[in-house]
């Protein structure tokens, strides 16, 4: 088993199975079995993640479970053996809306939205395979603006708030205002 070096995210599928993303890929954990299997980054058609790092998982209503990776967006579909990863492609509006994905969820309507803090805000059209996105307006003082989707209710309503990267300044006391 690898080592969870920084826990991201967790996720009780509808098997029972935890997934748990993390900085070093994302890693099953049979609760009944009592097994930890570690999903590994690699080659997407052997069933491998696009990349090592994983920052949200999501299983939507038709059991397939996405993942948010450095590297695109991962699906991994229900009784199937491969994962199809979706990526940014700067020629192609329809395609996801970054590659370094920060959110993966899926709303009360059964919408699936990914966030980026690099590239905005998209949600996911079925029946065209594509993404509808949506950009930020003029960019935040320190060049980019972290995107959140922030779970408000259950049953699952969500808010999406755009907030500018800062960097705390520290001093021997703790921290200070924000530059």
């Amino acid at each position: 088993m690898r080592s969870v070096n920084r826990l991201n995210d967790l996720m009780l599928d509808r098997s029972g199975l935890l997934w748990v993303a993390s900085q070093s890929g994302a890693s099953l954990l049979d609760l009944r079995a009592k097994r930890f299997h570690h999903v590994i980054p690699g080659n997407a058609a052997a069933g491998h993640l696009s990349d090592p790092t994983v920052w949200s998982i999501c299983e939507d209503r038709r059991g397939d479970v996405w993942v948010a990776t450095e590297s695109g967006l991962n699906r991994i579909r229900a009784g199937v053996d491969s994962v199809q990863v979706y990526r940014h492609d700067p020629a192609d509006s329809a395609s996801v809306c970054a590659d370094a994905l920060s959110c993966v969820l899926e709303d009360g309507t059964g919408r699936l939205w990914v966030a980026s803090d690099r590239g905005g805000l998209g949600y996911y059209d079925p029946a065209g395979d594509a993404f509808v996105n949506y950009r930020a307006g003029p960019a935040a003082p320190s060049g980019r603006a972290r995107v959140v989707l922030l779970r408000t209710s259950l049953p699952p309503c969500f808010s999406v708030i755009a907030m500018p990267i800062v960097r705390p300044r520290f001093s021997k006391y703790g921290t200070s205002r924000a530059s």
